[in-house]
């Protein structure tokens, strides 16, 4: 009999990190395991999380909530873990592991909880506060994923013992594309010329993705870089401020707003340069999808970046904050096509040997069965 093993996740967007989620429920020893996601739903908002997922042959359990702070949801993730047979529970940020943990408290089963560790933004006092509870609780789970070696070692001096702590980095497929091939998808879209450098960002408009950096990069290039052209894949509460940033510094032809793509594999073929300007990550799926295309990448220096890139090989690091930096960066790629090859060869070639879906995929199935028939 297969093994009953059901994720949590409260976001109701496809990101990076549900791309993963949906990618490894789905390769998890379908033999073995039987997946199943859960996810928030409330009235008259559509949970594209919980779409995607049931397009993809996934086994749904949508838990109907009113508001943020539903009480009620404690009791219906309960009777979803009894409707699936749970074995086994997966919480992937703080409103699921408090959900999860609470409602284990109250049952007579004691499943094993894992609790995975994305990253903390502090991009407000609200998620400060949200971060700071799931710091509290993440003791009282069974395990916990670090997605990175630097917020393994967070987790670390936060005083979880070792041997609770389970590194397992994120890791992307890899797509079957010439890596050296730069498509004409942002040309086209915007009727720029064949001889522009189009340089782009993926990734929610939020203060931790810090994209004003970007846009004081792109100012700081106009005049000896000409051929630039950038854009900023994503949505979020930030693009007002960004609209504003790049109005006024006169760049409305030079800076363009992608949105979200639902093709993103041509998005990143579209792009000569990825660059990502975060204040803070975990280890984002954006840079390792990018380059898993083949994209030559600039990004700061935080989270797990700096494992991933292996710099003036496979890409370039900068210091966070830092815009002028960024901005040399950058023109050093700009202006050298040749380079630009070379990067996007061994960057593919860097996520292929080591940030692989399959043995990403490999060590989660190895924690599952580690933990099944465990109880607290």
């Amino acid at each position: 009999m297969k093994t009953s093993v059901l994720h949590l996740r409260s976001g109701f967007t496809v990101g990076g990190p549900e791309k993963l989620l949906l990618a490894l429920v789905a390769n998890a020893a379908p033999d073995e395991f039987r997946m199943t996601v859960s996810s928030f739903v409330l009235p008259d908002k559509p949970n594209r999380f919980l779409e995607a997922a049931a397009s993809g042959g996934i086994a749904t359990a949508p838990l109907a909530v009113q508001g943020s702070f539903d009480r009620s949801a404690i009791g219906g993730f309960r009777k979803i873990c009894s409707d699936v047979g749970a074995e086994l529970v997966v919480a992937h940020d703080y409103r699921a592991l408090a959900v999860a943990l609470l409602a284990r408290r109250n049952s007579s089963v004691k499943r094993p909880i894992i609790s995975v560790a994305h990253g903390w933004t502090g991009q407000s006092w609200r998620v400060r506060v949200y971060e700071r509870l799931e710091r509290w609780m993440m003791p009282s789970a069974d395990r916990v994923v670090a997605v990175s070696q630097p917020k393994q070692a967070e987790l670390l001096r936060l005083g979880l013992p070792n041997d609770k702590v389970v590194l397992i980095e994120n890791a992307v497929d890899i797509p079957d594309v010439d890596p050296a091939c730069v498509s004409r998808f942002w040309r086209d879209r915007f009727s720029w010329p064949d001889d522009v450098v189009v340089v782009g960002t993926v990734g929610r408009l939020s203060p931790e993705k810090a994209q004003h950096h970007l846009i004081a990069a792109a100012a700081q290039l106009r005049d000896d870089y000409p051929m630039l052209r950038w854009v900023l894949i994503g949505d979020g509460p930030q693009k007002p401020d960004l609209e504003a940033a790049i109005r006024d510094r006169g760049l409305d032809k030079n800076v363009v707003f992608g949105g979200w793509i639902d093709d993103m594999s041509a998005a990143y073929m579209g792009l000569d340069i990825f660059t990502l300007s975060s204040d803070t990550e975990g280890l984002p799926m954006a840079l390792l999808e990018a380059m898993a295309h083949g994209r030559p990448a600039v990004t700061t220096n935080v989270g797990g970046c700096g494992n991933v890139i292996e710099p003036n090989r496979s890409g370039l690091l900068v210091e966070p904050g830092d815009h002028e930096q960024l901005a040399q960066a950058i023109a050093r790629l700009a202006g050298d096509a040749s380079l630009r090859r070379e990067m996007a060869l061994r960057a593919q070639e860097r996520i292929r040997t080591a940030y692989s879906l399959a043995s990403c995929g490999q060590a989660y199935v190895h924690l599952y069965r580690s933990l099944i028939g465990a109880t607290v």
